[in-house]
């Protein structure tokens, strides 16, 4: 009992001194934050803030902080342009596995299939619960107890194509010391080496940085200029106000709601448009979005 009452207060006490009094210490005298936006920081390339951390905000169901960002405008809303599942499809694009290909395009149902199998393995797990597993293998997570084993296990066995891409780029890294996206971001593995057993020290990086760079430091960025650029040419008066990793931000002038969806839409999904124009590569996935507003 103890211990579970010290786990909460320590998650509340970090939650009220990184969110609550950094919300505070940051306003502006209009009540406005203006986070420092990092491109240079995170291992992988994608966007970061401080001063504060605008990109790590709890769910409202675990911590409520996200409820003291409000529109600026009187009637105003706060909308939220969210990819579906991107990293899984940019493994799919990267790895070329046709089964996953194939259950992107089926509409499967891919974190409440990790619940049963999970369930089905002794561990009672719902749809929600279970997303935190969902695409732990695609990054190289093998590590958890004998029902999340089975998951991870069972992941690999069905997109075997994207187990076999985990081994090319895994021999790829310990021979060349590093691997290249198709937008030309490059990461360097120096320290990539196969031991006495053939196993390769730090793989799961070297599994996870093609997938969360591609999506989050080349897709989502390219979605953001084109969002912006967007707004711009309409003469819209809402305003991108944040990216948090996978997702896009505005803050939407009151009456501007239909349009600004509209708008938000045609920039995420032309990316896959824009990569064949910017980089000649032809992304082989169709990418969806979620669009919420509150």
């Amino acid at each position: 009992e103890f211990v579970d009452k010290y786990t909460r207060y320590s998650m509340i006490r970090t939650y009220l001194n990184t969110f609550v009094d950094s919300l505070e210490k940051y306003q502006d005298d209009r009540g406005f934050i203006h986070p420092n936006f990092n491109q240079c920081v995170t291992a992988t390339g994608r966007l970061s803030s401080s001063r504060p951390n605008f990109q790590n905000m709890p769910r409202g169901a675990t911590f409520p902080a996200r409820e003291a960002i409000v529109s600026r405008y009187d009637g105003g809303f706060i909308l939220e342009g969210d990819y579906s599942q991107l990293e899984f499809r940019v493994a799919a694009d990267l790895s070329r596995c046709p089964v996953a290909l194939r259950d992107i395009l089926d509409g499967v149902d891919v974190h409440q299939r990790t619940a049963d199998t999970m369930t089905d393995a002794g561990q009672e797990t719902s749809r929600q619960d279970a997303k935190s597993h969902t695409f732990k293998p695609l990054y190289g997570g093998m590590q958890g107890n004998s029902a999340e084993q089975t998951y991870y296990k069972s992941f690999l066995e069905h997109y075997r194509g994207i187990k076999r891409w985990h081994q090319r780029i895994v021999d790829t890294a310990s021979s060349h010391k590093y691997l290249s996206l198709p937008t030309g971001r490059k990461y360097k593995f120096p320290w990539a080496k196969a031991n006495a057993y053939g196993n390769v020290a730090g793989s799961t990086k070297i599994k996870n940085y093609p997938v969360q760079g591609f999506a989050t430091a080349d897709i989502v960025p390219l979605a953001t200029i084109q969002l912006w650029r967007s707004i711009q040419s309409n003469h819209m008066q809402s305003l991108l106000i944040n990216q948090v990793h996978d997702s896009l931000v505005v803050d939407c002038y009151p009456g501007e709601e239909k349009r600004m969806i509209g708008i938000m839409r045609d920039a995420m999904l032309g990316v896959i448009k824009e990569l064949s124009e910017r980089f000649r590569y032809e992304f082989s996935v169709p990418l969806a979005i979620e669009i919420k507003q509150g």
